[in-house]
């Protein structure tokens, strides 16, 4: 039986964007949320302005390449590593991308 996932952000998060459709993970107590791409601004004003969660801090962004990656749907991601300072909690969201160019060619080595 799965563990339900605890995070003070969550609740709120479902509330607000009721009609979207959020996924939430957790890997060594980092929840992660899944944001389609269309929503990341507002969700991340949310997280900012709410009185009660004031995610105040872009503390890491990242870019992942899921090339080659077993089970990857999407070939790129980008993570967001929010933290409150006041609140001392931190929340990732991910938003998957895919391109619209060709991207699975090598890069040429330099000659």
């Amino acid at each position: 039986m799965a563990r339900t996932i605890e995070h003070p952000a969550l609740q709120p998060l479902k509330s607000r964007f009721a009609e979207t459709k959020l996924l939430v993970g957790e890997f060594r107590d980092a929840v992660t949320v899944v944001v389609p791409r269309e929503k990341i601004l507002e969700v991340c004003a949310f997280l900012r302005d709410d009185a009660a969660l004031q995610y105040d801090m872009l503390a890491e962004l990242n870019g992942v390449d899921y090339l080659g990656f077993p089970g990857a749907k999407n070939r790129f991601a980008v993570n967001y590593g929010l933290t409150s300072v006041s609140n001392n909690t931190r929340l990732w969201l991910k938003v998957f991308l895919d391109p619209t160019l060709d991207t699975n060619a090598r890069p040429r080595r330099a000659r």
